[in-house]
């Protein structure tokens, strides 16, 4: 569960592409799962992104993306742009992340986002969300959460 008392700069949406070969023909419980749960921990929270990244100068609630739905949240303290081959795939740069932060839920579709949050300017590869909704974002995930691993 997200503490209702959390405290971050910003929202932000990052969409992790299919196409990344880590994540092909993977299902979003695989990858929460595998990756999130396992992969992220054991890395220490580095977060190789493989195209497209995103500025964050620390403490973001970064909400991941795959298959136009939210399946994971974590802060993210910072963000690198740094070219790294690993697995014999070259990535553009990291994401850190507070692996003490990370949460998997039962996915939420974007259409269920901008439900919720009416004057969200969504857009399909990083969505900043105003600040001001963070209330809303944390009821949301916290109501997705249950105690089943995905």
């Amino acid at each position: 569960m997200i503490d209702e008392n959390l405290s971050c700069k910003e929202i932000r949406i990052f969409a992790m592409s299919k196409d990344e070969p880590r994540f092909e023909n993977k299902t979003y419980s695989y990858i929460q799962r595998e990756f999130f749960l396992k992969d992220l921990v054991n890395e220490k929270g580095k977060f190789l992104y493989y195209r497209n990244g995103m500025n964050i100068s620390g403490d973001t609630l970064v909400l991941f993306k795959f298959d136009r739905q939210i399946i994971a949240s974590a802060i993210v303290k910072k963000s690198e742009k740094e070219l790294e081959v690993k697995h014999g795939v070259e990535h553009k740069g990291a994401l850190y992340i507070d692996i003490s932060t990370i949460e998997v839920f039962k996915p939420i579709s974007i259409s269920k986002l901008l439900k919720e949050i009416p004057n969200l300017r969504y857009s399909t590869r990083v969505t900043n969300i105003p600040i001001e909704n963070l209330d809303i974002i944390i009821q949301l995930i916290n109501k997705n959460i249950d105690n089943k691993n995905y």
